[in-house]
C-alpha cells in the first residue's frame, strides 16, 4: 500500500527520477495538415482517420509488426490498395506527425538532468520512429534511458513496460515522476501528472508530496500555490498545460537560488 502522503506528518519519498511520455508530452499534437495528407493517401476522412490510426498501433508499437506489414494492414482495413511508393510516403509522414517538438518540455528535461535527476523516456513506439528520435533529435542524450515499446516488446499500459523503466532506471516506483498524457499504472509510480478523470485532483496532490518532501527547496512556496491553483483548471484540460506551469516554478527557483535542485 502506498504511504498517506496526504498526511503532513508523513514524509513521503523523496524524487530522484522523471519519466515522460514522448507523444503529447515532448512533442505536439500532430498537425492538421500532417494528418490530413496521411489520411488522403489512404483515401479517408481526415476528422476520423487519427482516432482510427490510434487504435490500431497497438501491434506496429509493440514490435509485432514489420513498418511495411503494418501500413499494408491500415490499407486492407481502409479498403484501399496500396503500393510500395505510398507506403514509403505513410512512413515518412508518421514520423512528421510526432516531430514538432515541445520546445519547453525538453528545456526542462535538460535542466532537470543537469541538476542530477536520472531521466527516462517511456513511449510506445514502432522502430521507424525510434530511429528517427535517435537519428534527429540530439536532446535525447539528456535521457539516461530510452524504453520504446518495440524495442522491449510491450506497450503502456502492460505492466512490464513500467517495470523494464524503473529497473532500467535503477529507482524504486515511489522515487519517480511520471508525465504520460494518458492515466499511468498507479503502482509503477507515487508521483503521476496525467489526462484523467482525476487531472486536477492528481495534480494538486502530487506536487503537494514534492513540497513536503523537499521542504528546504526555495520554491516550495511557488510550488504550493501552483499546486492550489490547479483547483481552476478544467478537467478537460490536458496534463500537458500543468506541466508548463511546473516548469516555470523549476526555472523560477533555478534562478533565485543559483543552485540546481537536490532531490
Amino acid at each position: 500500500m502506498a504511504p498517506d502522503t496526504d498526511n503532513p506528518a508523513v514524509k513521503p519519498p523523496e524524487i530522484r527520477a522523471v519519466i515522460l511520455d514522448f507523444g503529447e508530452v515532448l512533442c505536439h499534437l500532430p498537425s492538421a495538415d500532417t494528418i490530413e495528407r496521411l489520411a488522403f493517401l489512404f483515401q479517408m476522412d481526415p476528422r476520423t482517420f487519427l482516432p482510427i490510426y490510434l487504435e490500431t498501433r497497438a501491434p506496429y508499437d509493440r514490435g509485432d509488426l514489420l513498418p511495411g506489414e503494418y501500413w499494408r494492414k491500415f490499407a486492407q482495413q481502409a479498403g484501399v490498395k496500396i503500393s510500395a511508393d505510398a507506403i514509403e510516403l505513410a512512413r515518412q509522414l508518421d514520423l512528421e506527425l510526432w516531430s514538432h517538438i515541445n520546445d519547453a518540455m525538453v528545456l526542462w528535461v535538460q535542466q532537470l538532468h543537469a541538476a542530477g535527476f536520472k531521466t527516462a523516456i517511456l513511449s510506445n513506439m514502432p522502430t521507424d520512429m525510434a530511429t528517427h528520435v535517435r537519428n534527429n533529435f540530439r536532446w535525447i542524450s539528456h535521457f539516461d534511458q530510452h524504453i520504446f515499446s518495440a524495442e522491449v516488446r510491450s506497450i503502456k499500459p502492460e505492466p512490464e513496460i513500467y517495470q523494464h523503466c524503473i529497473d532500467a532506471l535503477g529507482v524504486k516506483p515511489s522515487e519517480a515522476l511520471f508525465i504520460d498524457d494518458k492515466r499511468a499504472r498507479p503502482e509503477f509510480t507515487e508521483f503521476v501528472f496525467s489526462r484523467s478523470n482525476s487531472f486536477a485532483r492528481t495534480c494538486k496532490r502530487s506536487v503537494s508530496r514534492f513540497c513536503r518532501s523537499n521542504p528546504d527547496l526555495g520554491a516550495c512556496r511557488s510550488m504550493r500555490e501552483a499546486a492550489h491553483s490547479v483547483r481552476r483548471v478544467s478537467r478537460a484540460k490536458k496534463c500537458i498545460q500543468f506541466a508548463a506551469l511546473f516548469i516555470q516554478v523549476l526555472d523560477g527557483f533555478q534562478f533565485r537560488s543559483g543552485a540546481p535542485a537536490k532531490l
